[in-house]
Parts: structure tokens; C-alpha cells; sequence
């Protein structure tokens, strides 16, 4: 029978010195992605320092003075427009939170090597087990080597916070700066909104686009869906039947080149459908007006499908087709 010495022995082996192992490899892998990412900033710092000096540190410098004081007298115009009643206070804010509004990517790309270094950190902090596997729990981020960019999976923290104008309006903040286009219309009792956007992301450091879809009045979110969609505006994340296969290509609209095309990455089960199809690359000095988004978007609905078509022509910049199939919208935004 064994003593009381014998039974803490055996508690230890089974019990704490697991958790101290846990606990011990925890802690080696946060460090191990703290000495990432470090070393991640820390070269970026010094490329940056060197594509400073080697463009002139005192040419950077005028060049960014001249830049925000053309900027500030920007939004000192725009102001005066909401002075002179020629706009209203809400006009100022879709301004600043909009494309044409100052964004932080402006200011990035007047520092030589900045926005390349964002998106190495980007890359560095995503290549470590530990930061993308909590990234991609919460957020849904995830890698697709074959064609070198970001998508995000069904189950993100945003697929049950579903979607609302005030989401746009703190992109910036955010360090995007995007083109949108929003497309609401409704079938049957049942409210859509489609949601097109295109343009950088991280300050700059990267660049793509994303496709949202969703829904009002389905109950396929459950209690908290049926709750936040009392907000007046918002929208769930579309789920069950709702959701649709999409497809979005990236191209430049100069060239014709394209960057990359996400077909249905992202989506759970052998049907390629989902709620969001999103495609973000981390190469630097990409801008919204010069990229274009060409893409399908297949639905189970036929009425809901002709409806779609229907309002994203209606919307200037988009040109959509609806196939022969009834189902399937080809278009073009740019």
C-alpha cells in the first residue's frame, strides 16, 4: 500500500510536472515569437534607415512637410465646405473615412522601404506557429501559398459580428484604404447586402480585395443574429443556405495584369461556399484606384440571383451579367 510520500510523488508525475512542462513550452514558444517578430522590426528599421539615407534624409523630410501641409489644406477645404452649407458634417466624415479622404498609406509611401518592411513584419509574425494559429482562431486568417495571399475561414470572430456602415467608417484607422461598394436589396421578406471592396491594407503594405455577404430577418445566426440585427443598419454574417460560392480576381487596371485569384480559399466543406471571400498580399505600394476586381458569385436561389444582378447594376462601376444558369453573376468592378 503505498504512503503519503508515494501518493504526492505519483500527484506530482501526473499532475504538476505536466503543467510545469506546459507551462514551460508556452513560455519557449511566446519567446520564440516575441524573437520573430523583434528581429522582424528591427530589420525593417534598418532597411528603412538605409533607403532613408540613401534617398537623403533631408529630401524624405520636405518631402512629407510638403505632403501634410498639402493634406492639411485638404481638410481645411473640406471644413469650409461644411461652413459655407455647401456639405454637411456627414459629408466630412464619409470624406475622411472614404478612398479620396487622407489615409495612412499616404504618409507610408513617403518613407523609402516602410511599407515593404510592414509587410515582411506581416509576413515574419504569420510564419510563426504560435501567432498565426491564435490569428487564425480569433480572426480567421490563413495562408495560401499557391497563389501568395491571405483568406480567412468561416469560423472568425467576424463571421458572428456580421457587418455595419460603422465598420467602414474606422477602417482607416485600421490602416486600410479601400474602395467599396455596397449592394442592398431584398427578396422574399429577407434583406441582403453585398459588399464589394478593393484597395491596401496595413499602411500600405499590402494591397487586394473582399466580397461580404449577409443578411437580415434569416434567424440562421441564432439569438446574438437576431439580437444585433434590432441595430438599425446591421447586418449578419450569411450562413446555412444563404451563403454563396464566390470567386474575386485582383488585377491591375493599367496593365491588365493580374495579381491573384481566390477561388472559394477560405470556405469550409466541399462546397466552396461562404459568407466572406477574402485575398490580401503583402507587396507594398499597391493602390486602390489602380486595381480593379473582376469575380462570380454563385447562388442556390434563382430570384435571389436575378435580384443581385438587378443592384449591383444599378451601381456606377460595376457591370454584372447573370448566366444562362440563372445562378451564376459574373462581374467587373473598377
Amino acid at each position: 500500500m503505498p504512503g503519503p510520500i508515494d501518493s504526492l510523488r505519483q500527484f506530482y508525475d501526473q499532475t504538476v510536472r505536466p503543467l510545469q512542462d506546459n507551462l514551460t513550452d508556452i513560455a519557449s514558444d511566446v519567446a520564440e515569437a516575441a524573437t520573430d517578430v523583434g528581429g522582424a522590426v528591427v530589420d525593417g528599421a534598418r532597411d528603412v534607415a538605409e533607403s532613408v539615407a540613401e534617398e537623403g534624409v533631408v529630401n524624405v523630410g520636405v518631402d512629407i512637410v510638403r505632403h501634410n501641409v498639402a493634406q492639411g489644406a485638404e481638410i481645411l477645404a473640406e471644413l469650409g465646405k461644411v461652413g459655407l452649407g455647401q456639405s454637411s458634417p456627414q459629408d466630412f466624415v464619409d470624406w475622411l473615412a472614404g478612398p479620396e479622404g487622407p489615409s495612412f498609406a499616404d504618409q507610408t509611401a513617403l518613407v523609402p522601404g516602410l511599407q515593404e518592411a510592414i509587410g515582411d513584419v506581416i509576413d515574419t509574425s504569420m510564419e510563426n506557429p504560435m501567432i498565426a494559429g491564435a490569428i487564425g482562431q480569433a480572426f480567421g486568417f490563413e495562408y495560401v501559398p499557391e497563389g501568395d495571399f491571405y483568406t480567412t475561414n468561416e469560423s472568425s470572430m467576424q463571421s458572428y459580428f456580421g457587418f455595419h456602415d460603422a465598420y467602414d467608417k474606422v477602417g482607416k484607422l485600421l490602416g486600410m484604404d479601400l474602395d467599396d461598394e455596397v449592394v442592398e436589396f431584398e427578396v422574399d421578406g429577407t434583406e441582403y447586402r453585398l459588399e464589394l471592396w478593393k484597395g491596401s491594407y496595413g499602411n500600405g503594405g499590402a494591397f487586394g480585395g473582399e466580397i461580404g455577404f449577409y443578411t437580415r430577418g434569416t434567424g440562421e445566426r441564432g439569438p446574438l443574429g437576431d439580437l444585433l440585427e434590432r441595430i438599425p443598419g446591421y447586418y449578419s454574417s450569411a450562413a446555412g443556405d444563404d451563403q454563396i460560392r464566390m470567386t474575386q480576381t485582383i488585377y491591375d487596371t493599367e496593365t491588365g495584369e493580374v495579381y491573384f485569384t481566390n477561388d472559394a480559399e477560405g470556405a469550409d466543406g466541399t462546397d466552396g461556399e461562404h459568407f466572406w471571400n477574402l485575398a490580401i498580399r503583402t507587396d507594398p505600394g499597391v493602390n486602390h484606384e489602380d486595381i480593379g476586381q473582376r469575380g462570380t458569385l454563385v447562388l442556390d436561389d434563382p430570384d435571389v440571383a436575378e435580384a443581385m444582378c438587378a443592384a449591383m447594376n444599378r451601381e456606377e462601376g460595376i457591370t454584372a451579367e447573370l448566366g444562362d444558369d440563372g445562378l451564376t453573376i459574373s462581374y467587373v468592378w473598377e
